[in-house]
């Protein structure tokens, strides 16, 4: 299962985490989880980061070295699209937080 939490919300984006919900032992585990930022004005989404790695801004700090600033976020973004296709292929289901809670009662 899937599960997707809002994290921020303006006019124009929302920031999301997206993660993958599984269960091991009563244990709840919320891995890989990404933070995604949708942009409606311009229907696109971008990975500000993935549970492995951290955002762009923390590591590349040296704003001239944009050919590493692009393939950082590229291997984020491409995560992510592999990550999707993976989901679609399997038939993944969103949980919402309601139907979690009542699945560990």
């Amino acid at each position: 299962m899937l599960h997707v939490q809002v994290l921020e919300q303006t006019p124009y984006t929302k920031t999301i985490q997206l993660s993958h919900f599984f269960t091991e032992d009563s244990n709840l585990l919320l891995e890989p989880a990404v933070k995604i930022r949708v942009y409606f004005d311009v229907c696109i989404a971008e990975v500000l980061r993935d549970y492995k790695r951290v955002e762009v801004a923390n590591a590349i700090t040296d704003i001239s070295r944009s050919k590493d600033i692009m393939d950082y976020k590229w291997r984020l973004n491409y995560f992510l699209e592999k990550w999707l296709d993976h989901c679609l292929k399997t038939d993944y289901i969103f949980v919402s937080d309601a139907q979690e809670l009542a699945a560990e009662a």
